[in-house]
């Protein structure tokens, strides 16, 4: 049973390689976000958090990255009774930036080992998208999708030649 797991999880991580291999991570970015200002308050975040899907919160400040706010430290925060403070007292101040033209398996692995797992993306030196594990499933999701559409298409047509 664990080495059929234990294969199984192999297999799984070679696909995904194999679907992230040579693609840059700005094929996979979330272009579409909210951001936070230093001076907001959490209430704020949470009216940015109720409001749609999105968990967490870059902060740019003149194009340039001060910090990010996941949900996980704004709930912990509000848990403690800090309702009234500023997102600027919790926000991670380690997270990297990454080149919109790294590719998506190196950055992939960086959200897997950093503290931060959003990173934002940066054109120049100025943030200009997102990118989150949720944003890299969904990609690998409808990739994955694709591939196995083509795969039943060339199926089909060798299977209609004959």
């Amino acid at each position: 049973m664990f080495v059929y797991i234990a294969a199984h999880h192999e297999a799984h991580a070679v696909q995904m390689k194999s679907l992230m291999n040579g693609v840059p991570v700005r094929t996979a970015m979330l272009t579409s976000f909210s951001t936070l200002k230093e001076s907001d308050t959490f209430k704020q975040a949470v009216s940015l958090l109720l409001a749609g899907d999105q968990q967490y919160f870059s902060m740019p400040a003149d194009g340039q990255l001060v910090g990010v706010l996941n949900r996980s430290d704004l709930v912990a925060a509000l848990a403690a009774g800090r309702v009234d403070e500023r997102v600027a007292d919790v926000m991670r101040l380690d997270c990297r930036t990454v080149d919109e033209h790294e590719m998506l398996g190196t950055t992939f692995v960086w959200m897997q080992e950093g503290s931060c797992v959003v990173l934002p993306i940066v054109r120049g030196n100025r943030v200009v998208e997102i990118v989150n594990p949720e944003n890299v499933g969904e990609w690998m999701m409808i990739q994955s999708a694709l591939r196995g559409a083509m795969a039943r298409s060339e199926v089909d047509n060798v299977c209609n030649q004959s």
